[in-house]
């Protein structure tokens, strides 16, 4: 097998691996829409856009109100308030 003959293989089965992967949420969330009674497809494409678009003002907001230690207690007042706790 040729140079170019592996870096085409290797091109196409990226190009496969890319539209799997992408395929595999996107099933995801289109089963979850009816499942979870909102539009799971549309909140994800927002999160997206949202994610990879540069930061405005309103964000800018967003991030300064929450610091570190409120981050850390939004994620651990789960374990405080007991929702995983085993029913006695």
């Amino acid at each position: 097998m040729g140079g170019w003959e592996r870096l085409r293989k290797t091109f196409i089965t990226g190009v496969g691996w890319i539209v799997g992967y992408g395929g595999f949420w996107m099933l995801k969330w289109i089963i979850a829409t009816p499942v979870l009674g909102y539009n799971v497809v549309e909140e994800a494409v927002n999160q997206i856009f949202y994610r990879t678009s540069e930061v405005d003002e309103f964000a800018k907001h967003l991030l300064y109100a929450y610091k570190r230690a409120d981050v850390l207690y939004i994620n651990w007042r789960h374990y405080e308030y007991g929702i995983l706790e085993v029913e006695k």
